[in-house]
């Protein structure tokens, strides 16, 4: 993450961005690799690494 890049910062916030909720987005973190991260006590995410992470979640059949 380079210092000009938009954060999406507090859990209940990335969630809702993501339309899911936050027992949901605990999940994704900790089983599917989502892509969010906590530091100094809050948890931010970065938006093109979310979009990236959703693209990869797609599964044709």
């Amino acid at each position: 993450m380079n210092s000009e890049q938009i954060v999406i910062t507090g859990f209940k916030r990335i969630a809702v961005i993501c339309g899911c909720g936050k027992t949901t987005l605990h999940k994704w973190i900790k089983q599917e690799a989502f892509p969010a991260f906590k530091k100094d006590g809050t948890w931010r995410a970065v938006p093109e690494d979310i979009k990236d992470w959703f693209k990869g979640q797609v599964k044709i059949s």
